[in-house]
């Protein structure tokens, strides 16, 4: 059995780091968008950041209470 729930714990940490690691990438693609294109800036980068971070926080919920 400990095996089982230490492969448990083991995959939700990869899968947080996964989703660690795609919301600062989209963080950094909506700073690249900001430099590329200022039109409406700051307002669509905030606007990105607001979806980017509700997503995220959805996902770390999903990863904790999902059963393995």
């Amino acid at each position: 059995m400990t095996d089982r729930v230490e492969q448990d714990a083991h995959i939700r940490e990869m899968m947080r780091a996964a989703v660690d690691k795609a919301f600062m990438e989209r963080i950094g693609k909506l700073f690249d968008m900001w430099i590329v294109d200022s039109a409406g800036q700051p307002e669509r980068a905030a606007n990105g950041a607001r979806k980017s971070i509700a997503i995220y926080r959805e996902a770390v919920a999903t990863i904790e209470s999902v059963e393995l």
